[in-house]
């Protein structure tokens, strides 16, 4: 015979070869224990938790409920699931069986409950009902098939109490069978420890198995409450073994993990999509024309010469109506003006393209400058690198070698440096110099000039503004009240190039007022992201008393420019911080309106559900209740399976 010593049992239990294991469960104190409950409140995953050590993912958790048990035979079946089942609780080793069952009513337990030591009484703290039917159906079930075994009572799914709160769960796919949960179907520990007390339950526990909370803590009590009732049965002859057994614990309350703060990505336009775009529209904004072998070809002078530096060159030249040019792409130019006192600038070119090249290859190449590839692979290539050579852009040409190469892969690459060089160009000419200019802004500091093709671009407000029967259409300088020349010229940027602006001296809340004027959510989206990375610099600064000011000012400023990421950021930081702004910044919280103040407070953290259970725990801790805490975790086994059947049999 051999002696195993039980401190630390953990580790003692998972080092035992199986012979040995076999001869401590055979000296152990064996402990039934039935799991009953109604369908779906979470029996199984709880008893796998237990037996199998089986985590699971939350989308495993919300998938539609299939009836399952845990079946009794893998204790004989499985060495794993029979390790697993050897507990030390108050010194004492046992055995623990767990006898799951189906939750439907109207199924014969008898043999479930035939020499029970003890019943575990599940129910879903999301679904009424099935607390409910405790003390309509299941109390009356177990004081008729075995009165007087101890009954422990458990509440499941306590993650659900927060989680069904949280946008990303509302928007997870849960299966066309899944019930919402609405505020009135919470049930919280309060409720638990009534129906406690009605059916004269040994103690009420809570369990998560998505967080792993409560589950070594229930049936370490599940076995003292066995234990006694065994102890009770047989006083005579096991007084001595059981003399160090303690009453079930309470239990320390679950408070959910504190939220984190969102992080938001900026969103980004292709450039190359909004310019595309205008190839495919014949309007007024249209000021040039390349005419190939009858066919016309209609373009916007601005984009050429932001694309190349042969198009500024051409188009800056003092031209006559006529003009045979010495170059062999376009030996020919017409300039049409509508009126004679018409400059340069207003005027419309007509570029007569040399009879050796195709419309399809001028159409490519065209292509190529307003959006950096080329979408139709079966033209002339060796005439589009041709024409990229004659009007001096090497990335054409380039483009065209790694077709020809059969290395177009490069070609990603390629449009990037492409629209970037297009993008500095852009600014450049168009912000910095404002060359070509056809508009002004009158700002609370200035004048600023603008050019009305790249403002409609990508803004369907000044696209209308522009183009119907308002006053601006024919209006030389347009007042623009509220802005300033910083936060204009970083629209500016971004409506010309469709990138992230630079917003370095720019004033952020009048930006975001700006960028919600105009209907650009994907600007908006930037600066809120800006705005957010300044708050977190200033959370690491300042008190918290000022941060909370700030914070409280934001969201309310936030939510009237329509900006919902930095409603959410601010709202969660409202939440986690309840308690602290409620005390130091309360009459600029009760400033809010009604409705958003009680949405704060439901989804504050801690939750005053949780709040109001520490108070509850530590008023029983300082009466010398016995507390229950946590045990170490044991070994996890690498391929938990979900109802035991991964690991081999020995």
């Amino acid at each position: 015979m051999f002696s195993v010593s039980y401190e630390n049992m953990d580790k003692a239990i998972f080092q035992q070869s199986d012979t040995q294991l076999r001869h401590i469960v055979a000296e152990s104190e064996t402990v039934k224990c039935v799991v009953v409950g109604d369908s779906g409140v979470g029996k199984t995953r709880l008893v796998c938790s237990q037996a199998r050590g089986t985590k699971y993912s939350l989308e495993q958790l919300i998938q539609t409920h299939i009836p399952t048990v845990w079946a009794l035979d893998h204790y004989q079946n499985n060495i794993h699931v029979l390790r697993r089942s050897i507990r030390k609780v108050d010194g004492i080793t046992v055995s623990l069986r767990l006898w799951d069952t189906f939750g439907y009513h109207d199924k014969d337990k008898h043999f479930a409950y035939g020499r029970a030591d003890v019943i575990l009484v599940c129910f879903s703290v999301v679904r009424r009902r099935s607390y409910n039917n405790i003390l309509s159906h299941w109390y009356p079930e177990i004081q008729r098939t075995c009165p007087g075994v101890p009954i422990i009572l458990c509440g499941c799914k306590i993650d659900l109490r927060h989680l069904y709160l949280e946008d990303y769960f509302m928007q997870m796919d849960k299966g066309p069978f899944f019930k919402a949960i609405t505020d009135d179907d919470i049930l919280y520990a309060k409720d638990g420890r009534k129906l406690c007390e009605d059916i004269k339950a040994e103690g009420y526990y809570e369990t998560s198995v998505l967080r792993q909370f409560g589950i070594a803590e229930v049936f370490d009590n599940v076995i003292r409450a066995a234990l006694i009732y065994k102890r009770n049965k047989r006083f005579w002859n096991v007084l001595n073994v059981f003399r160090t057994l303690n009453k079930p614990f309470i239990q320390k309350p679950y408070c959910p993990p504190q939220p984190k703060l969102p992080k938001f990505s900026r969103k980004s336009n292709d450039p190359s999509i909004d310019l595309e775009s205008l190839l495919k529209v014949t309007t007024d904004s249209t000021d040039v024309v390349i005419r190939c072998q009858s066919v016309d070809i209609s373009l916007h002078k601005l984009i050429l010469i932001g694309s190349s530096e042969f198009f500024e060159n051409l188009f800056l030249l003092d031209l006559n109506a006529s003009n045979n040019l010495d170059n062999p792409l376009f030996p020919f130019v017409e300039v049409q003006k509508k009126h004679e006192s018409d400059s340069l600038q207003d005027a419309k070119y007509i570029l007569h393209a040399h009879p050796a090249f195709t419309a399809a290859t001028l159409t490519c190449s065209v292509e190529f400058l307003y959006t950096g590839r080329m979408q139709n692979t079966n033209s002339n290539h060796l005439q589009i690198a041709e024409v990229g050579q004659l009007i001096k852009c090497q990335e054409m040409v380039f483009y065209v070698r790694h077709i020809l190469d059969n290395e177009s892969y490069l070609n990603d690459e390629l449009t990037k440096l492409f629209l970037e060089k297009q993008r500095k160009r852009i600014q450049l000419l168009y912000i910095n110099h404002q060359l070509l200019s056809d508009i002004l802004f009158q700002l609370d500091d200035g004048v600023v000039a603008a050019h009305k093709l790249l403002l409609t671009i990508r803004c369907e407000v000044m696209a209308g503004m522009f183009s119907c029967n308002f006053i601006e259409r024919s209006a030389k300088t347009i007042p623009l009240p509220g802005v300033s020349r910083s936060t204009f010229v970083a629209l500016q940027e971004y409506l010309y190039t469709g990138s992230n602006p630079c917003m370095k001296d720019v004033e952020l809340l009048e930006f975001l007022e700006v960028a919600n004027r105009f209907c650009l959510p994907v600007l908006l989206s930037m600066i809120e992201c800006q705005i957010v990375e300044e708050m977190e610099i200033i959370l690491n600064r300042y008190v918290k008393k000022d941060v909370n000011e700030k914070v409280l000012n934001l969201f309310e400023f936030a939510q009237m420019h329509n900006a919902d990421q930095l409603v959410s950021w601010c709202s969660r930081y409202i939440q986690v911080n309840y308690s602290d702004i409620l005390a130091k910044n309360g009459k600029r919280l009760f400033a809010l309106q009604p409705e958003i103040i009680a949405e704060l407070e439901k989804r504050q953290w801690p939750p005053a559900w949780y709040q109001e259970e520490i108070q509850f725990y530590e008023r029983r801790k300082k009466d010398g209740i016995m507390i229950s805490e946590p045990p170490t975790s044991w070994e996890e086994d690498k391929n938990p399976g979900c109802l035991g059947f991964c690991t081999k049999r020995r």
